[in-house]
């Protein structure tokens, strides 16, 4: 499956720079909001994405970085990434995780299982795919 083209909403889940990256794609499907929320249910073992407004004390702005990147947008926690490494034992240090997930556009909310990896891939086959071979090894 070509992600590029996906129809389903993606994120990864890359501990070695302890980033959360939600792909363009997936904020364009929740209406490219200006403020997200992230949510997580450690009970079922999902993450959310859920488009959300400036009052809302727990959202994050994306609307300026969005646009400056481009491409993605980005959360860094350390915290976050050991705490969803300690509900999903199979996740290994230094890899990093594609999910997909389901939108539910009337919610405005991407909805992503822990359990449901696309992809693992360790650091540096990661820099191999995006940069060429020569990179892997950095």
């Amino acid at each position: 499956m070509n992600n590029k083209h996906s129809s389903h909403p993606l994120i990864c889940i890359d501990f070695k720079k302890n980033r959360i990256r939600i792909h363009r794609n997936t904020l364009r499907q929740i209406g490219n909001p200006e403020y997200i929320q992230l949510l997580v249910n450690p009970d079922q073992k999902m993450i959310g994405i859920k488009a959300s407004c400036a009052e809302d004390k727990l959202a994050h702005k994306v609307k300026d970085y969005f646009v400056i990147n481009g491409n993605s947008y980005e959360l860094y926690s350390r915290e976050l990434l050991y705490s969803l490494s300690q509900l999903n034992l199979s996740w290994e240090k230094f890899n990093i995780f594609r999910l997909e997930g389901n939108i539910y556009t009337d919610k405005k909310i991407a909805l992503f299982s822990m359990d449901n990896i696309i992809t693992k891939l360790p650091q540096t086959e990661f820099k191999s795919e995006i940069m060429g071979d020569e990179y892997a090894q950095l």
